[in-house]
């Protein structure tokens, strides 16, 4: 295996010519994950790194001969769909309402994917991969805490209040997220299709809230609003903590509805997606998502705390 530095943002990945020839004629297959991640910068500063990064992939692909493209994307951009009162997607569905997208991270995904779809029209095989929240490993807990779960997880113990509603805890895995993708990409054709890795046993947020209790933490269920209010003042007292570059999520109406963008993702709105061509391939593989349990919360919860992200729970 040899690591390449690059730039999504630059053309040719940021590859000189004789790199770029090289990669494309040795490559058998693209798993294309990267992206720049911000969910407070608009649609014009992701774009060249999201969207002109995957028109790159996609020429890589078509260069000096055929290569498979896996593309991973979010299911962020079906968020569209709750607010415009669609209550089932499958994984079937064409993408639509981008209109109704609320921040620049999800219409740059949305966009990349129209782009690979339209490839795969035009003959190029392409699978689509849309995970939900990926969380850390099954076996450890190991995550990436640069994460705005892990920094909700984190405000929670620190405030001692949770919001009084019931957000998704739609948690996969990393390493069966990383299995599913292998898996398809080894074994499946890339004919087109699209893949919904969501949880089909996921929990909410008052689950977490239990769990953190019986770690000890006090936490005390109050209204939207005043939690809202809280996570503010924390972040102006603390411009560095995880939780400000999550503040626009909190505070941000939808494009669409009266609701916070976060609020969005609740059940009653966000819609429920078909899992069948996932739930295919995880079979296939004799792969099995753990579920959103007490066991597994407390896995990632312990190892949160373990490396100090968490602070400790008052005496």
């Amino acid at each position: 295996m040899t690591a390449l530095p690059g730039d999504l943002a630059r053309p040719r990945l940021g590859l000189g010519e004789e790199a770029w020839d090289r990669l494309a004629a040795e490559a058998d297959h693209i798993v294309h994950a990267g992206a720049h991640v911000n969910f407070a910068y608009p649609y014009a500063a992701l774009a060249p790194a999201n969207v002109g990064g995957t028109r790159a992939v996609l020429e890589l692909a078509a260069h000096v001969r055929v290569k498979p493209v896996h593309h991973v994307s979010t299911i962020g951009v079906l968020a569209g769909f709750g607010t415009a009162g669609e209550r089932q997607v499958t994984e079937r569905t064409p993408l639509a309402h981008p209109e109704r997208l609320s921040m620049g991270y999800p219409e740059t995904k949305w966009v990349a994917e129209r782009m690979v779809a339209a490839a795969g029209g035009r003959g190029l095989p392409t699978t689509i991969h849309r995970p939900h929240e990926i969380t850390g490993t099954s076996d450890r807990g190991v995550w990436n805490t640069d994460t705005m779960m892990c920094a909700l997880l984190r405000t929670l113990a620190e405030t001692g209040t949770a919001p009084g509603v019931e957000l998704p805890l739609d948690f996969v895995p990393v390493d069966h997220v990383a299995a599913v993708i292998g898996h398809v990409v080894t074994r499946e054709e890339p004919d087109g299709r699209v893949l919904h890795l969501t949880n089909p046993r996921p929990a909410r947020l008052s689950s977490a809230v239990e769990r953190l209790r019986h770690r000890g933490y006090p936490v005390r269920t109050v209204p939207y609003e005043d939690w809202v209010a809280a996570v503010d003042a924390l972040a102006a007292e603390d411009p560095g903590h995880p939780m400000a570059p999550y503040l626009p999520l909190l505070v941000e109406t939808a494009r669409g509805s009266a609701l916070p963008v976060l609020r969005t993702y609740e059940a009653d709105t966000f819609p429920a997606v078909d899992r069948t061509h996932a739930e295919r391939a995880a079979a296939a593989g004799s792969l099995t998502c753990p579920p959103v349990d007490a066991a597994l919360l407390d896995l990632y919860l312990g190892r949160l705390a373990e490396i100090g992200y968490l602070p400790p729970p008052p005496d």
